[in-house]
């Protein structure tokens, strides 16, 4: 579960990796079609569900339409098959953030995403990605700098062989 122990920070870690680069990749492969999508459901998480568990709903289709729209069927599996803890760490948040400002830096985190979706900007959805990714960690206490001394995973990585 994401309670024991790194759980929750591997899961950040993955979904940096792996959802960095699937925004790159939609941003340069995504149909009008799925454009629309993303952004029917960014209106529904700013929308009057934003306080509700529906913007969840919304949230994790944002995700969800991003990574159907790289056109490549393992990279929506995956992000699919992790939504359910994804949900996990965005109720977390939601217990420990003053509500008003978490769902006002959300929005404003996917609607970077979505605008370089738009423009077509590789690099700008990576980096809007990547930015919410890292921002959503450290709102449940994660830091996903490997670079700061004292992180647990960049000590391992010294040790090792």
């Amino acid at each position: 579960t994401l309670k024991d122990a790194g759980n929750m920070e591997r899961l950040f870690e993955l979904r940096s990796v792996l959802e960095t680069e699937a925004a790159a990749l939609a941003a340069a492969r995504r149909t009008p079609e799925q454009l629309a999508l993303v952004k029917s459901h960014l209106d529904r998480m700013s929308g009057e569900e934003k306080w509700e568990d529906g913007s969840i709903d919304a949230d994790l289709a944002f995700h969800r339409e991003i990574a159907k729209a790289t056109g490549n069927g393992y990279i929506h599996s995956f992000i699919s098959f992790v939504c359910e803890q994804i949900r996990q760490t965005i109720y977390y948040a939601r217990q420990t953030n003053p509500l008003h400002d978490l769902v006002r830096i959300n929005v404003g985190e996917h609607v970077r995403i979505y605008e370089a979706l738009a423009r077509g900007d590789s690099k700008g959805a990576a980096d809007a990605m990547r930015n919410h990714i890292h921002g959503a960690a450290e709102r449940v206490g994660v830091n996903l700098d490997l670079r700061k001394p004292g992180h647990p995973q960049s000590s391992k990585r010294k040790a090792a062989p």
